[in-house]
């Protein structure tokens, strides 16, 4: 298949403002070894993407079916039809109180306004002289940055819409040749914008909407713009040099030489903890990961999907969202569980007995390890999986809270919200040991549907009580032989299979009190 050309097929490769806001003062456990945990599919040739602040949901840019598909994160799956927007759009960006979507369309040479609440588009949309490639939002929310690559004249340069009239204001801000990605520092004060014809950055000064000093050279065809929570560096994607340039925002200025990825380099996006980039790496289906305290690769690159353009982290920094062009489909990739829910404790005699639910998301991945922690004083217990344990050595008399962690092969998930304050007494009876007393096994598991379609079958089933999580296997073509078992704490599997072949599907729900009987189904693939 032939792979567009990076500059001319222009996209925005940013986190939204309002996550950039929360990253500066987030502090997050490092990830071990991400997954790609899913495969969403989704309309013809996706390249932008872009999550609500609230992590709730995603919007991503059809190119080729001119319009835009919204992911429920909960579930990883589209819900409604495709917003239909202008001709071509490749990037979008969601405004800080996510009440708005405003997309680029490429070929169309407009922005597309799109109210998140409805998912319909709003008024008409507001051309520009030539193309929109990227657009960026600044964090509180006034205005959009919208670059403008031409065909000829006029000057290639960026326009700035003020988002309370959806009107553009100013005269365009003339930059380098072929204008693409482009990111706003979390102060608004400057927009960073990658000229991909020119091979440099320009740096707008947001106030008065003018070129800020000399053009920062970097690598062959910069794509993306994506800047660390504290605004200190930009990474930039070089598309021809197979590498990302890092900018130091204090001097304008590269820091040593560019780090070397994959081939084609197109989207990146930085954690909320700002301690990894994610670059995507268009042409060799990949994503590498950067560790941004030694501007070293981390690991070896993640296979995805087919033609991988863009990327952008969750809020919450549990996943990334990867989409692949030429396979029209979302990646899902793991970095780290979500946070235990639900702490509680209860006090004992120099002690607190800890209990917790299971994370909503694991990535698929079992989990391995839980700390809790109480506060004040540091003092810890650690489970191997279950989601009990007693904190010893405490303070009679003294309030605690206690928060809980989440470990599997992934990465660690950020500590729970803490429990409501509890205080150790020696008049209170111990409620509870390190090892839980072991709960009634789970049920067997109910409501289990196969649905199959194109040479997969996605299975779901309802909710287990007293289930942390299941194990499910699927048999092999003909229903006779079964494929290992697998561990999932979610409600739904999705598998390929093979047109016309029979299968047969197991499922036990295991919790603290063991594993529940086994439910079997039948279907065939389609």
């Amino acid at each position: 298949m032939t792979r567009r050309c990076p500059v001319h097929h222009a996209r925005i490769f940013l986190l939204a403002p309002t996550v950039l806001a929360v990253l500066a003062v987030t502090a997050s456990p490092v990830a071990a070894t991400p997954v790609v945990s899913d495969t969403i599919n989704v309309g013809d040739s996706p390249t932008g993407v872009a999550f609500t602040p609230d992590g709730t949901r995603a919007y991503v840019t059809n190119y080729d079916a001119s319009s835009v598909s919204v992911i429920n994160t909960a579930t990883d799956e589209v819900t409604g039809y495709p917003v239909s927007v202008g001709d071509g759009p490749s990037a979008v960006a969601v405004t800080p109180d996510g009440t708005r979507a405003y997309v680029a369309n490429n070929l169309g040479g407009t922005v597309s306004a799109i109210n998140t609440t409805t998912n319909t588009v709003i008024g008409n949309p507001i051309a520009f002289v030539g193309r929109a490639a990227g657009v960026a939002i600044t964090p509180d929310g006034t205005r959009a940055y919208v670059t403008n690559p031409q065909m000829g004249t006029p000057t290639d340069s960026v326009s700035v819409i003020f988002t309370g009239t959806n009107q553009i204001i100013g005269s365009p801000i003339t930059v380098g040749d072929e204008p693409t990605g482009v990111a706003i520092t979390p102060d608004g004060t400057r927009a960073y914008v990658a000229n991909g014809g020119s091979g440099f950055v320009s740096v707008i000064d947001t106030t008065t909407n003018t070129v800020s000093g000399s053009p920062i050279v970097v690598g062959s065809a910069p794509l993306a713009v994506a800047i660390t929570p504290d605004g200190t560096r930009v990474y930039v994607t070089n598309f021809n040099g197979k590498s990302v340039s890092v900018i130091d925002t204090t001097t304008n200025q590269t820091l040593d030489n560019p780090i070397s990825v994959g081939t084609g380099p197109s989207g990146v996006a930085i954690t909320p903890d700002g301690k990894r980039a994610y670059v995507t790496n268009r042409n060799s289906d990949t994503v590498s990961i950067i560790d941004t305290t030694t501007n070293q690769i981390v690991g070896s690159d993640i296979p995805v999907g087919d033609g991988p353009e863009d990327v952008a982290v969750s809020p919450d920094g549990t996943r990334a969202y990867v989409t692949n062009s030429l396979s029209n489909s979302v990646s899902v990739l793991a970095i780290k569980p979500s946070p235990p829910r639900s702490t509680t404790a209860s006090p004992g005699d120099s002690q607190l007995n800890v209990s917790w639910q299971a994370p909503s998301f694991t990535g698929g991945q079992p989990i391995s390890q839980y700390v809790a922690t109480a506060s004040p004083g540091g003092s810890t217990c650690t489970t191997s999986g279950a989601t009990a344990c007693t904190i010893t050595g405490l303070n009679n008399g003294t309030a605690h809270t206690v928060t809980v962690t989440a470990k599997n092969s992934i990465g660690t998930s950020e500590p729970s919200g803490p429990s409501p304050a509890v205080i150790p007494n020696v008049s209170e009876p111990p409620q509870a040991s390190n090892t839980p007393s072991l709960a009634p096994p789970p049920g067997k598991v109910s409501g289990v549907k196969a649905k199959a379609s194109k040479g997969s079958a996605k299975i779901t089933w309802k909710a287990t009580s007293g289930a942390d999580s299941y194990r499910v296997r699927i048999s092999k073509p003909g229903g006779k032989k079964y494929k290992a078992w697998k561990t999932t704490p979610n409600t739904k599997f999705k598998a390929t299979v093979k047109k016309g072949k029979k299968y047969r599907f197991q499922i036990t729900a295991v919790g603290t009190g063991g594993k529940g009987p086994t439910t079997t189904i039948k279907f065939k693939g389609k």
